[in-house]
């Protein structure tokens, strides 16, 4: 019995990862379609209203008629952009964790005016596994999010550590904090998947996560995932 829930358990893991990287790769296709195709498109449909706009053949009805069209193919040409950065940031792949980390920080920042925060250490430009940064990076994501929208954080840290042993993700706010054991039910009755999908991706991606709260104090979100093969830090 203890040998087929081991079975059941591990099958469940493969299972479980495979959906992500599944998800992981929609996401990338759909990114760069966004930004290739539908984002160039409007850039050229762009390039073309500009020109219309200099021809010393429109009345001023046309005039204004064009300058509004320019104005919502620009609104337009931004949204997909931010569309195609939010499912899936175009720095990851090439470049890597620190630079993706950097501009979510960056976007996070002139979204709300919070005052975020982002330490590199070790990292000197190392790249990891692609399930490992994709989950560090969707874990930030996630932890940044709950910071902004719920816990009516001021500041926020963004920390990324890296040693021969570990890979180590800490988002650390001074918001409202909350009951870890409450809300840790709560999202399990309520198929809630922000904690669980973040415990989920650390755990797939070879890794470790540690949620720290306390009403009034703040929240801690900490990541370890291993690199030597050994069994994640705590």
């Amino acid at each position: 019995m203890e040998q087929m829930r081991e079975d059941f358990n591990e099958r469940l893991r493969v299972l479980s990862a495979r959906v992500l990287s599944i998800q992981e790769d929609e996401r990338r296709r759909i990114s760069r379609d966004l930004h290739d195709d539908i984002g160039q498109s409007v850039a050229a449909l762009n390039f073309g209203l500009h020109r219309l706009a200099s021809s010393p053949e429109l009345s001023d009805e046309g005039n204004t008629l064009v300058s509004e069209c320019i104005g919502m193919a620009d609104a337009t040409l931004e949204r997909v952009r931010q569309l195609a950065y939010d499912i899936r940031p175009a720095q990851l792949d090439p470049l890597g964790l620190e630079e993706a980390l950097i501009w979510l920080v960056n976007r996070q920042r002139a979204l709300t005016s919070l005052n975020i925060k982002c330490h590199f250490n070790g990292l000197l430009n190392r790249r990891f596994a692609p399930t490992m940064e994709t989950a560090c990076y969707r874990i930030a994501q996630e932890a940044l999010s709950n910071a902004t929208r719920h816990a009516r954080a001021a500041s926020i840290l963004v920390l990324v550590e890296a040693s021969a042993r570990a890979l180590t993700l800490v988002v650390r706010d001074d918001g409202a904090g909350f009951d870890t054991r409450a809300v840790a039910r709560r999202a399990v009755k309520s198929s809630s998947l922000g904690l669980i999908s973040m415990d989920e991706r650390a755990t797939l991606a070879g890794g470790r996560l540690t949620v720290s709260s306390d009403l009034g104090h703040g929240t801690t979100i900490r990541a370890v995932f291993n690199l030597d093969g050994s069994e994640a830090p705590r």
